[in-house]
């Protein structure tokens, strides 16, 4: 369905399995939602960390599982410390796909603080654009998704907010806060 992925594929950028983990990730919080098991819990921050350790900006994907951790909580109407093991195979996560930023901390938080300085101050030459219009544009072009999955994703991001269904609510928090955070 898209020509990027395709791409990406032939090229084996990071995107694809960076896409891969944060799917699995989203899977096993969407357990969350039914079963609120530990096990669900472990492997959405499992593939949490494996996704943010291929590509660092997958980070919204963590507010899938909090948001999944609280909706679950609220209808049982007790809050319990099974997030803690999202956030541990989290680390566990972060340690199996990149761990000399663990072994040499400095270092890594040094590249860090670098490659959070681009993500604020953009791509030379990309600054003074739009990047909100930018992204639209591009997901909708025939080298994105396409207009018609473009519409279509559009249609059900509205209409989960207008259903207000836990589900629906769940569904939305990572896309809208990765696209929030792509485009500022």
């Amino acid at each position: 369905f898209s020509f990027l992925h395709l791409k990406d594929s032939h090229y084996i950028t990071v995107d694809v399995p960076a896409v891969f983990f944060l799917s699995l990730s989203l899977f096993f919080a969407a357990r969350i939602l039914r079963t609120g098991e530990i096990f669900d819990y472990s492997m959405s921050g499992l593939f949490a960390g494996l996704s943010i350790a291929t590509k660092w900006n997958a980070f919204p994907v963590i507010f899938s599982f909090v948001a999944a951790y609280f909706i679950q909580s609220f209808e049982s109407q007790k809050l319990e410390a099974r997030i803690f093991y999202a956030f541990l195979f989290l680390a566990i996560g972060l340690f199996i796909g990149t761990p000399y930023a663990f072994l040499n901390l400095p270092i890594f938080l040094s590249s860090l603080g670098g490659v959070l300085t681009h993500y604020r101050e953009g791509h030379v030459g990309f600054e003074a654009s739009r990047p909100y219009i930018f992204y639209i544009t591009n997901l909708s072009s025939s080298e994105g998704m396409g207009i018609t999955i473009f519409a279509t994703v559009m249609v059900g991001l509205l209409l989960s907010l207008i259903r207000h269904k836990k589900e629906d609510f769940f569904l939305i928090v990572f896309p809208l806060l990765y696209y929030a955070f792509i485009s500022k």
